[in-house]
């Protein structure tokens, strides 16, 4: 975090969400193991609920310029490079939660990062398990 207005973190955890959301939609579509394509569907899904509920956090406000994107996810091979891509961009994005949620924002606009955060976090779990699982 470089002091980046609340705003402008807001900004940079929509662009994340955004990103994390396509990123994991292709990925779903390049495995063949259903349950990590299921997983990875319902991450999208739940990355699009956070980035429409950041953005309309920022309706209204000025936004800052949308920074270039931090998450790529190139075509991958096996399972195992498709998990190890998830993890990196969803570790991106779980950064950019915590530096939102860290720049104390008033209650009614930090409890929804919070919460988005804390699915994040258990959406990892989750991906250990259905790692372990696999093997």
């Amino acid at each position: 975090m470089k002091n980046e207005t609340p705003v402008e973190l807001l900004q940079l955890l929509l662009d994340a969400c955004r990103d994390v959301n396509e990123g994991a939609s292709r990925l779903a579509d390049s495995i063949e193991s259903e349950p990590l394509q299921a997983f990875l569907r319902q991450r999208a899904i739940q990355y699009q609920q956070a980035a429409d509920e950041i953005r309309s956090m920022l309706h209204g406000e000025t936004q800052a310029a949308a920074a270039a994107s931090s998450v790529s996810t190139p075509p991958l091979g096996d399972a195992d490079d498709i998990v190890a891509s998830w993890e990196r961009a969803e570790g991106v994005t779980l950064i950019r939660f915590r530096d939102v949620y860290d720049a104390e924002l008033p209650s009614p606009l930090a409890e929804p990062i919070k919460r988005h955060f804390e699915t994040a976090l258990q959406g990892m779990q989750q991906l250990r398990g259905l790692q372990s699982k696999q093997r």
